[in-house]
């Protein structure tokens, strides 16, 4: 019973032993990737009242993406601040 034991686990330890191995010679031949780095721009745009869908439009044409928006002020006179991005060229 013991044999078949210590070979069920010789059997275990030289696969993984083996795997290993293989794993390691793929993974040292193999060129490193380098992500890219991306630059980015900032936009930003305040609106005070009026419909900005328009404005809004035109950037995302232009490639602007919205980061974030802020309404400031009070109910009598409030603003938003859009802060768009993109990536520089």
């Amino acid at each position: 019973m013991r044999s078949k034991r210590g070979a069920h686990i010789a059997v275990v330890v030289g696969l993984i032993v083996g795997t290993l191995a293989l794993w390691s010679q793929q993974s040292t031949g193999q060129a490193q990737r380098v992500l890219p780095v991306v630059v980015w721009e900032y936009k930003p745009l305040y609106v005070g009242g009026g419909d900005p869908t328009p404005s809004l439009n035109d950037l995302g044409k232009q490639g602007w993406e919205l980061v974030t928006s802020r309404g400031y002020g009070n109910e009598d006179q409030s603003q938003t601040l859009y802060v768009f991005k993109r990536a520089k060229p």
